[in-house]
C-alpha cells in the first residue's frame, strides 16, 4: 500500500528491492501513482499498480500478468 504510517510504499520498495531485487513490486493505494515520483523516491518503478478499491478478480489478473508477462 502506497500510504502506510510506518513506513511508506516508496520507502518499502527501496528496501525490497535493495534486498530482493527480483520481486516485482505492485502499487496500491486510493490515490492515483505518480510513477516518476515514486521512482525518484524508490529507486525503482513499480511492475503495476492497484486503485482502490478494487474488485479481487481484477487485483488477481494484474499479478497473473506481472508474475507472466507473455512471451514478446
Amino acid at each position: 500500500d502506497l500510504n502506510r504510517p510506518d513506513m511508506n510504499g516508496s520507502e518499502f520498495s527501496r528496501i525490497l528491492r535493495k534486498e530482493f531485487d527480483y520481486v516485482p513490486v505492485i502499487v496500491i493505494s486510493g490515490f492515483l501513482l505518480d510513477f516518476d515520483a515514486f521512482e525518484m523516491d524508490s529507486g525503482g518503478r513499480p511492475e503495476a499498480f492497484v486503485q482502490k478499491p478494487y474488485q479481487a478478480d481484477r487485483l488477481l489478473s494484474i499479478i497473473d500478468s506481472v508474475l507472466k508477462p507473455e512471451a514478446a
